[in-house]
């Protein structure tokens, strides 16, 4: 289906683009404050999505920490994050101490073997963007985020009487989602009134 260049959708892109409403809305649910929160972002491969998103995260939250395979990659972006952003984030990828201390961590693309192999602090939110991660580690007692519910004012025309076969993230993606850059899309998210109304984990949620 790819290479008909048909649209396969799986929330994947979309969840790319509600970064930034997933952590506001585990900061205000769990209420965190932001100058004492230290969030990692999992990463080896990025997309120009997730570097936009790791500019606005870096601007709210301050201590931010980028776990990745590819550090001379990485070491170049958090050079160029400074001089043109004056923004500070830390690239590393001790696996004892890397996640000891985050209280959130971000996984864009880390499989489940990879994740695992790494110390992470008891009590983390991890929020996983590709879904289907478990946490072997006895001792963690946080929430491993691996789906979530959204809400949405806009509705067009669609097969309502189907409605209940997919999910609103899902209907959302289908419709509203193209390549326009990442700010336009964060703009039409904001136009279309798109809001996280609850994160799932493998045994709670959010």
């Amino acid at each position: 289906m790819y290479s008909n260049q048909i649209n396969i959708v799986n929330s994947e892109k979309l969840n790319e683009i509600l970064v930034l409403d997933m952590l506001e809305y585990i900061t205000k649910k769990k209420d965190l404050k932001l100058e004492e929160l230290k969030i990692s972002i999992l990463v080896n491969d990025i997309s120009n999505n997730m570097l936009e998103n790791i500019k606005e995260i870096a601007k709210i939250y301050k201590k931010i920490n980028i776990v990745t395979n590819h550090i001379r990659q990485f070491k170049k972006l958090e050079k160029d994050f400074f001089e043109q952003e004056g923004i500070i984030i830390t690239i590393n990828n001790n696996k004892r101490k890397s996640l000891s201390k985050s209280n959130i961590i971000l996984n864009v693309d880390f499989p489940n073997e990879l994740i695992n192999k790494y110390t992470i602090f008891d009590e983390a939110i991890i929020i996983n963007l590709r879904g289907n991660i478990k946490i072997d580690k006895k001792r963690f007692s946080g929430i491993n985020i691996n789906d979530y519910e959204i809400d949405f004012d806009y509705f067009d025309e669609f097969d309502y009487e189907k409605q209940m076969l997919y999910d609103k993230k899902d209907i959302y993606e289908a419709e509203f989602y193209n390549n326009q850059p990442f700010k336009y899309n964060r703009i039409a998210i904001k136009k279309n009134q798109v809001k996280i109304v609850k994160l799932l984990g493998n045994k709670n949620e959010i």
